[in-house]
């Protein structure tokens, strides 16, 4: 009596694998590239909530505390936009962070107002250099 042959041969198993290994390797791509979009993201909120908080901060200040000057702020985690040094948090190394104060004085107008604008920038591990700006307006 003749056994009957169970289980795949080395080539079967050898080519069932190459199949499955070409079919896995889409699949790979796109979780590297959804990995790339969830950080991508994540800078972009903390750069917004880093330019939120440096504008927000702008506008607790009196009219006459605000450096009419650009400030840089490089990895500190305290800064100088009113000639008192205030901490904020320290964001991560990637981010820089500008605050440039600017008054205005319309002609024929009573009121001067000072111009907020706070940058944050960073380069993203692909090496695009990427920046986020916000804005605001402090009167008298």
């Amino acid at each position: 009596m003749k056994r009957a042959k169970c289980g795949f041969s080395f080539i079967e198993i050898t080519f069932t694998l190459l199949i499955v290994g070409a079919l896995m390797i889409p699949v790979l791509n796109i979780f590297s590239a959804g990995s790339h979009i969830t950080i991508r993201s994540r800078n972009d909120v903390l750069a917004l909530q880093h330019a939120s908080n440096l504008l927000a901060y702008a506008y607790t200040l009196p009219y006459d505390a605000l450096l009419t000057q650009a400030v840089t702020i490089v990895n500190d985690v305290e800064v100088d936009i009113s000639g008192e040094m205030v901490s904020l948090g320290m964001p991560e190394p990637i981010f820089t962070r500008t605050v440039q104060v600017t008054e205005v004085t319309p002609a024929n107008w009573k009121y001067s107002y000072k111009l907020v604008e706070v940058a944050v920038s960073w380069e993203e591990s692909n090496g695009i250099n990427r920046e986020i700006k916000m804005g605001g307006l402090v009167s008298k």
